[in-house]
């Protein structure tokens, strides 16, 4: 601190004080003037003296005043240096990190740009801070902003007070050399001590790598995707060959009992060759929308058997409507429902009756499926055990049934009813 007199034997306050400031002396200065020379106070306080006091009056009162002020002078430059320190720390941080940080106004305007910035885009601070936010982004990601300013960052959002706000995107940003970079960006109101709306901080986090990495492996899957379309297509195709020399070979026997058994065979191998149709068709190669997959199962058995609607109604009931099954479950699933309704179409209404198969299927917990199949036909004979039979078709069903870790039941009450709990096989083999 320096306390100085206006007049002194070799050099006046007011040069001594020009002397100082010239040579980048900051130092606390105090001048003391005589009453009645304001020129002199105004002058001093020009060229940098931080406070005066007049001559002329109590001492002690002056000295009070003196000793006030350089404790009011050194508590402002402690907290002047306190604040030069935490600019040069933020600086040090804002200067040497990777990402970007900016500033910005209600209006979209830049206010500040890091330097980071301007090493990864190419643009000096002067360019990016004078350029529009359209320039700034590639079309398509301009559009995308404007849709997520109209959305998050409206007036009317901005308003509401007590509110955060904040938005994280993937925006692509153009370079002065004409190439884009990819940077996930992250913006956040700023609101002054009121709580009114002053600005935007953001943060840019270049992620061109990890772009180009998500499209090589979009590619890829892509790939693999058209391969695994190719191995459903192939094995359907493989299928309904199988399926097509059952039936030539059926059409030049003229045993019933083996033609029979034959079509049965050609019948469960269209069932396996319909699940790797519907996948092939499907969005999900990894899973079978159920309820369209028994729609063309039910009409591929009518057919096969000369089933008329008028004769016989097959309802079909799947909960939830849009209920999928992977492929190890389908197709046992599939099968099970082949046997089952051909028995009922070949047995239950022989005497010429007309009668309802039902078909009802509901993921009836997250770990098992409930699937009744039922008709209110003839019903069967009540000296058939239908766990032990020399009937393929219902050894199938039980084998089927155990496959996928579940229970069957028969009431033949009225009709013919199977009801079965059945488990997924992927949650089978998680256990």
């Amino acid at each position: 601190m320096i306390v100085s007199d206006y007049e002194m034997p070799y050099v006046n306050g007011i040069e001594f004080l020009k002397l100082l400031r010239g040579a980048g002396n900051t130092t606390p200065f105090i001048i003391f003037s005589g009453r009645g020379r304001e020129d002199v106070v105004i002058e001093a306080l020009n060229f940098g003296a931080d406070f005066y006091i007049q001559k002329g009056g109590d001492p002690k009162a002056q000295f009070v005043e003196l000793k006030n002020q350089i404790l009011h002078i050194v508590q402002r430059k402690r907290a002047e240096a306190a604040l030069m320190q935490s600019e040069a720390r933020y600086r040090l941080i804002t200067d040497n990190m990777s990402d970007s940080v900016w500033l910005m106004d209600l209006n979209m305007n830049l206010t500040f740009v890091s330097p980071s910035a301007v090493k990864k885009r190419g643009f000096s601070i002067e360019e990016l801070l004078s350029m529009s936010l359209e320039k700034h982004l590639t079309s398509d990601s301009y559009n995308a902003a404007r849709k997520i300013i109209a959305e998050h960052l409206s007036p009317e959002k901005l308003k509401i007070r007590d509110t955060e706000v904040s938005v994280t995107t993937e925006l692509e940003f153009m370079n002065k050399v004409g190439t884009s970079t990819w940077n996930e960006v992250t913006i956040s109101l700023i609101r002054d001590q009121m709580g009114d709306p002053i600005g935007f901080v953001g943060m840019n986090r270049d992620i061109t790598a990890r772009k180009k990495a998500e499209e090589i492996l979009i590619a890829s899957l892509h790939e693999k995707e058209l391969l695994l379309r190719e191995i459903h297509h192939r094995v359907k195709n493989n299928l309904q060959i199988i399926a097509s020399l059952l039936y030539l070979q059926s059409i030049t026997i003229s045993d019933e009992f083996t033609v029979g058994v034959l079509r049965e065979s050609q019948s469960r191998v269209k069932s396996m060759a319909l699940i790797h149709e519907k996948l092939y068709r499907s969005k999900d190669l990894a899973r079978i929308p159920f309820s369209i997959y028994l729609e063309s199962l039910i009409e591929t058995l009518k057919e096969a058997y000369g089933v008329r609607n008028e004769n016989v109604t097959i309802e079909i009931s799947v909960t939830p409507p849009d209920l999928s099954l992977n492929i190890e479950t389908g197709i046992p699933c599939g099968l099970i429902i082949n046997e089952l309704i051909s028995n009922a179409l070949k047995y239950a209404f022989n005497d010429g009756r007309k009668g309802v198969i039902r078909i009802d299927m509901r993921h009836a917990t997250p770990q098992n499926y409930h699937l009744i199949i039922a008709d209110n036909g003839c019903g069967l004979s009540e000296t058939i055990d239908f766990r032990n039979t020399t009937s393929l078709g219902l050894q199938l069903v039980n084998n089927l049934v155990t496959q996928l870790d579940g229970t069957i039941e028969l009431d033949t009450s009225d009709g013919t009813k199977f009801s079965m709990l059945l488990k997924p096989i992927e949650d089978y083999n998680k256990k």
